[in-house]
């Protein structure tokens, strides 16, 4: 049943659908360096009892999973001790992402009339990922905010304070490098230095008790001061080494052993190492298959791809997204094609390059884009972001909020991703 559902939605997506929108507007009062930003607060998208139940079992399921992975894969005996849930005995992330497509409200509602299993199906099938990193908590505390209240912010300050109860211990944001911190700064609390960014301004902005970056870091090492705090790291490539791999990596405090150590003894982010952006869990959740240059030959000429595409309701002008499987967010290094393009022609040969200089990647369905039409005539490309958090007293998974993302379909929009730009909109998915 969840294949002909998927399949009515990727039919409906080829004509957009008619949406009136309300008046834009423009949250210049974020502090951002990426400012201003725009929202459709009138706007909003409301989940169904039964899809919200079915996406946090989802998301439940896809943690046990990553769990197992970082068992696998632990470094130290006491790596990531803080989030290890000892009820559960699982490693937790404690925050997701969840990227998907744009689900209609009457194909909601419609969806929330079948059984459990259906709706979890067609939700495991409309995600692109799970991010397990969260960054611009400026914005998504914020974007929605109605006299002086965010949901948002409200739900992900609950999240955040279960686990300062569960650990009696502040949370402390870790740039672990001096080129991430400045990024923060600027883009996420709108300042230039670190002097700037005062504890009370970490917390009313982005939730956390404090910013501490790499030199602060060794200080505090230094005075024994290490486990002070729990750890949310921001540890992720620059752009620069995601466009070409071949590029150096810039130099980390991770690189020094003693540091590294205490680093994943205090982090609360299960994404250090070969956790760092990885997408392997989503080959166990059976949301992709893993390409190499060794089995590459040996999986086009199988029927798993089209079996796959097929279990997403997708059988007719079939295309696949192909992106690197390891230390890699965004949308560098992906390939897209039709699925006889991975046969040969210029489009295989690119993928088939990139598979030696990045190595591992994972062959998905290219889910369709819903789009919609607003009152005044302009068209947009829509995804959904939804946000699901881990109470750390209940041991549960609960919504924090979704963001349904609109990016305009025209020339002058410049842009290149599912990830927007400026012209971008925002409204919210009530999730409760």
């Amino acid at each position: 049943m969840h294949r002909e559902l998927l399949s009515q939605l990727n039919i409906a997506a080829q004509n957009p659908n008619q949406v009136h929108l309300g008046e834009t507007i423009q949250r210049s009062e974020i502090p951002s360096c990426l400012g201003p930003f725009n929202t459709k607060a009138q706007y909003h998208i409301e989940m169904p009892a039964k899809v919200l139940q079915a996406l946090m079992e989802i998301t439940k399921e896809y943690n046990s999973l990553f769990s197992k992975l970082v068992e696998e894969n632990l470094e130290t005996e006491n790596a990531y001790q803080y989030a290890f849930d000892k009820e559960t005995q699982e490693y937790i992330n404690y925050v997701f992402q969840i990227d998907m497509r744009a689900l209609p409200q009457d194909f909601l509602i419609t969806l929330d009339s079948y059984d459990l299993p259906v709706i979890k199906e067609v939700l495991k099938r409309s995600v692109f990922e799970f991010e397990d990193s969260l960054a611009m908590l400026n914005l998504l505390r914020q974007q929605f905010e109605i006299n002086g209240e965010s949901i948002f912010r409200t739900n992900l300050d609950s999240v955040f304070d279960s686990i300062r109860d569960q650990h009696s211990r502040p949370i402390a944001l870790l740039a672990t490098t001096e080129e991430k911190l400045s990024s923060i700064l600027a883009c996420e609390l709108g300042v230039e230095n670190l002097s700037d960014a005062s504890d009370q301004t970490v917390r009313s902005v982005l939730g956390y008790d404090t910013l501490i970056g790499p030199e602060e870091y060794l200080d505090l090492l230094k005075e024994g001061r290490e486990k002070d705090y729990l750890l949310y790291v921001r540890s992720s490539s620059p752009v620069r080494n995601l466009r070409n791999p071949k590029l150096e990596k810039p130099k980390t405090i991770l690189d020094l052993p003693d540091v590294r150590r205490s680093v994943l003894e205090q982090s609360i982010t299960l994404n250090l190492g070969v956790l760092n952006d990885t997408k392997r869990s989503l080959l166990d959740y059976g949301l992709g298959l893993m390409v190499s240059d060794d089995n590459y030959q040996e999986l086009i000429n199988s029927t798993q791809v089209q079996e796959l595409c097929e279990s997403y309701g997708i059988s007719e002008g079939v295309k696949v997204r192909v992106k690197p499987l390891d230390e890699t967010f965004g949308c560098y290094g992906h390939h897209s094609m039709q699925i006889d393009q991975l046969s040969s022609g210029k489009k295989a040969k690119s993928l088939k390059k990139d598979l030696k200089s990045r190595g591992e990647y994972i062959l998905q369905p290219e889910i369709p884009s819903n789009q919609i039409i607003d009152e005044n005539g302009d068209v947009f490309n829509t995804i959904h972001r939804n946000f699901v958090g881990y109470n750390a007293t209940e041991h549960m998974y609960v919504p924090i909020e979704g963001v349904f993302t609109m990016m305009p379909v025209n020339p002058k929009a410049r842009i290149t991703t599912v990830h927007g730009s400026r012209e971008t909109m925002y409204s919210p998915v009530i999730m409760k």
